[in-house]
């Protein structure tokens, strides 16, 4: 018992939920989900009620603690006995961490520190982490910030090199603006720092020793910054901000005292416009960013005999001046040679190996060192070479990389559906069936109409329905036999093994009376659910009752998903 002690020494620890508060801005600020049909889907609403349950847990009597295990029975694992609790619940070093926490900060004497200094590469991602860091202090602590007590250090993004001369920039607008004057610009070295460990021994000791750093101040606009860039509610000002961006206005890295709402707007807004330019894809070619780099480089290297997924991302970094994780490439090189259903309607790469299947949505593919693509022969029909002499091509400090855009013969776009969140901006678009595409590129060509398509998804055994002229639901396959239920089909969006977590959950929970037991035959193609309902559910008349478009019984079940046109 000592030892599981000791390895969930800080379980409830407020240390723990800032860690876990930080990790959420990160991931739901820079996660692309570039490849998934998921964000598709619209869950049908649902009521949720957010607790704090270190309020409900600490400084408590030891008699609450059966009510909270009913209550949060996912926070309580069963190998603990209750004594382990008790002791959590008057743990010193929690409680002290409970106070830091919730305190109100007059100065900074009691702190064990005087100053917090970020360090973050000076990328686009680097100056979002600073956002993400500022915004946690805001909402937490936000009098510190009155007491100058962030600031951050500046290294190079970019360094030129010629014989001994070395030129260090600090922006990447810095750069391409030295680029555009110095004519002999290509007789320089370039080397671009896309990680603080990208720098050497002998260059990080320099960075100490001349030492640039700034403090972040408050004005009366800070508040209003933060808010513009963080709040989910206020998306659509986040619209209106982008739409003033300008590349040349930048952060004077000279001035040692930086206001928070300069840094918004002079700093983090570049790496929001980068965000969203890679997370929303064109609607001409049906590609984001990193997709077209994988294309253009499976192109250029003809890939038409099988090489290993890793080495493609490789390639790919190297030849179309990928600047980002290898991991993130490989992710949507699996993502586009991906046919399970739910995942693409046409595949432009083909998937020879365990490229993720419906149990998991995808991501149970295996790893990218051992998994195999080359291009699809159906991608050459659809992205034409005969297009390619024509097209814009984008340079990267004299590498010819991928073009701005293909242009492919039918709309892919809505082929394979697009799923982006950027900043302020995202887009949502299903997929459609490209027979019924081409029909009505023909049908419009001669009549000039066309015909409504509905969304389609490459083996989907479910039905698909209307509900509006925005509105799709798709759902499942099942058949009831008094409390017998067989599921043969899940909505799209809805996964497998997600599903059997839900059904574990609905068995286990002691809140519910749904489900009596259920036994999974589905395979990684086709899905065999076998259910065994309560007697009490399944007589309640009003169950069955049709509205929206789906029962409430198919809602408790999930059996049925919704599909927007709206976005």
């Amino acid at each position: 018992m000592t030892n599981l002690e000791l390895r969930h020494e800080n379980l409830f620890s407020f240390s723990y939920l800032i860690n876990v508060i930080l990790v959420f801005f990160i991931f739901f600020s820079s996660c692309k989900r570039e490849n998934s049909n998921e964000e598709n889907i619209q869950s049908i609403p649902i009521d949720l009620t957010f607790e704090r349950f270190d309020l409900k847990f600490y400084n408590q009597t030891p008699d609450v603690i059966p009510e909270l295990k009913k209550k949060y029975p996912f926070l309580f694992p069963k190998q603990f006995s209750d004594s382990v609790w008790i002791k959590r619940q008057n743990d010193s070093l929690q409680l002290l961490l409970q106070d830091a926490v919730i305190k109100v900060y007059k100065d900074i004497k009691s702190l064990r520190y005087g100053k917090i200094m970020i360090m973050t590469v000076q990328d686009h991602d680097g100056f979002h982490i600073k956002g993400l860091l500022i915004n946690m202090f805001h909402y937490l602590w936000p009098e510190l910030l009155n007491f100058d007590f962030i600031s951050y250090m500046t290294t190079p993004i970019v360094k030129v090199t010629l014989k001994k001369t070395v030129k260090p920039f600090y922006t990447l607008t810095d750069y391409e603006t030295w680029k555009k004057k110095t004519s002999n610009s290509n007789k320089y070295t370039i080397k671009y720092y896309k990680g603080l460990g990208t720098s050497t021994a002998v260059e990080a000791k320099q960075y100490f020793r001349e030492l640039k750093v700034n403090d972040y101040s408050v004005t009366d606009k800070t508040d209003d910054a933060v808010n513009l860039a963080f709040n989910k509610k206020l998306a659509d000002n986040r619209k209106d901000w982008l739409k003033k961006y300008d590349r040349e206005i930048i952060l004077d890295y000279n001035i040692k005292k930086t206001n928070i709402d300069d840094f918004v707007n002079k700093e983090l807004i570049h790496f929001s416009n980068s965000d969203t330019s890679r997370s929303i894809g064109s609607s001409i070619d049906g590609l984001k960013t990193s997709q077209r780099k994988i294309l253009f480089s499976c192109f250029k290297r003809k890939l038409y005999s099988e090489i290993r997924v890793a080495q493609l991302s490789g390639y790919v970094s190297e030849h179309a001046a990928y600047h980002h994780g290898e991991a993130s490439l490989q992710g949507a090189i699996i993502g586009m040679a991906q046919d399970f259903v739910g995942s693409n309607n046409i595949n432009l790469l083909k998937p020879n190996g365990q490229f993720g299947t419906r149990i998991m949505g995808g991501n149970d593919s295996a790893s990218p060192r051992y998994i195999h693509t080359e291009i699809n022969p159906i991608t050459d029909l659809i992205y034409r070479k005969e297009d390619f002499p024509l097209l814009k091509y984008l340079d990267d400090d004299g590498l010819p990389v991928e073009p701005e855009y293909y242009v492919p013969i039918i709309p892919m776009v809505l082929v394979n559906g697009m799923v982006g969140i950027g900043t302020g901006w995202s887009t949502n678009i299903p997929q459609y069936n490209p027979v019924e595409i081409i029909k009505n590129i023909k049908r419009k060509s001669t009549s000039g109409t066309y015909k409504e398509m509905k969304p389609f998804y490459k083996g989907f055994k479910g039905n698909i329905i209307k509900v509006t002229d925005k509105n799709y639901l798709t759902k499942g396959v099942y058949e009831l036999n008094d409390t017998n239920l067989v599921i043969t089909e899940l909505p799209i969006g809805e996964w497998t093994d997600k599903y059997i977590r839900f059904l574990e959950d609905n068995v286990l929970s002691e809140k519910s009376d749904m489900i009596v037991d259920f036994d999974n035959y589905s395979t990684e193609k086709d899905i065999n659910i076998k259910i065994t309902l309560s007697d009490d559910f399944i007589y309640e008349d009003k169950l069955f009752t049709v509205k929206d478009g789906y029962t409430q019984f198919e809602k408790k079940l999930k059996l049925v998903s919704s599909i927007s046109l709206n976005n």
